[in-house]
């Protein structure tokens, strides 16, 4: 018991420690997430974006 009482500080940091790390890797995995979502919302527009233009250019292309 007395071992146990003498090292608990130690077992609370490391525990802390671990937690801490823990949690900002999660935390940096949500954050690449969230940037890898927003750059294939971004690219879909653009592709959109690219398809609506495309007809209407090649469409006046032909027109001259």
């Amino acid at each position: 018991l007395s071992a146990f009482i003498n090292l608990s500080p130690l077992y609370l940091i490391w525990t802390l420690i671990y937690v801490s790390y823990v949690l900002f890797t999660q935390q940096q995995q949500l954050k690449f997430e969230k940037y890898e979502i927003s750059l294939a919302m971004k690219e879909a527009e653009l592709n959109d974006l690219k398809k609506q233009l495309s007809p209407h250019f090649l469409f006046n292309s032909l027109n001259n």
